[in-house]
């Protein structure tokens, strides 16, 4: 489908995939953002998406905007900082979004093919693939970030990269009774059409993994065939089911309370904070 898609007044499909590759979705789950990278480093979660790609493989802008990163250095800001686990990294300013700047990253690339101040569109390419930085293998580590251009701003990717037509995103806030998020969960979705498995994890902390304003989600997987699912995951030593259908092109939601189980309602409309609160007379 083609980006940017909101079937949705709450969601924002606006960018189109980095890297035009078949293969580009088969992804496991210590790639996905909120993933605990090293189980031995404290706060190493995954800020971003990892993505498989044959070294100098093109890497396309997503959106319309402005590079303003094209080097070394990213994480520290500073070019002379070769040792970056960035490695070397693309960042193009967009549009702004809910008053704050929208940002995406190409990381671990091999090289440019922009400078900063380029002004790029969508499907521009701006970079090729590479291992630059600290990776074990060529892959683009992409990332977007909404309010400002660190690491301490990131979202989740898969909310904002458009599903392929015929394809949709399964969103969910995992919790306890008292909705306390539960942590690096894992949780299995099969296709009840296809047999087909996935297994993926909510976030393992709450450290700089910032949820969307809207769904406050801890659980996101994307490009899933349109059709009809399970969801389980453990929780007191019992695997809670809940069955849904996967619309294309949209979001399907979903909040696990514990022993409350789930509730597949959208979550309500926030109230802006300025509003007073009236009692029903």
């Amino acid at each position: 489908m083609a980006a940017p898609l909101a079937l949705n007044e709450h969601d924002h499909f606006y960018f189109a995939k980095p890297i035009a590759n078949a293969d580009y979705w088969l992804l496991i789950p210590s790639q996905r953002y909120g993933v605990i990278q090293d189980a031995g480093v404290l706060h190493n979660e995954h800020l971003g998406l990892d993505i498989g790609a044959h070294p100098a493989t093109r890497v396309y802008a997503t959106g319309e905007g402005e590079v303003v990163w094209a080097d070394y250095g990213l994480l520290y800001n500073s070019v002379n900082y070769i040792d970056d686990p960035y490695g070397i990294a693309v960042v193009i300013r967009h549009f702004g979004f809910g008053g704050r700047r929208l940002y995406t990253v190409y990381a671990h690339l091999s090289e440019t093919k922009v400078k900063k101040g380029d002004l790029v569109q969508r499907g521009d390419v701006i970079g090729l693939s590479g291992m630059t930085g600290l990776t074990t293998g060529p892959h683009l580590h992409f990332e977007v970030r909404l309010g400002g251009n660190t690491i301490y701003f990131t979202r989740n990717p898969e909310l904002w990269i458009t599903p392929p037509e015929g394809y949709g995103v399964l969103v969910g806030r995992v919790a306890s009774n008292t909705d306390t998020v539960l942590e690096d969960r894992v949780i299995q979705v099969t296709n009840l059409d296809t047999g087909k498995r996935w297994t993926s994890y909510t976030y393992a902390s709450q450290f700089k993994l910032l949820p969307d304003d809207y769904y406050n989600e801890n659980f996101v997987l994307s490009n899933l065939p349109a059709g009809h699912y399970e969801i389980a995951l453990p929780f007191l030593s019992v695997w809670r089911r809940v069955e849904v259908d996967v619309k294309p092109g949209a979001i399907t939601y979903f909040h696990f309370l514990g022993a409350d189980g789930y509730d597949l309602d959208l979550p309500a409309q926030p109230t802006p904070d300025f509003l007073p609160a009236f009692a029903n007379n």
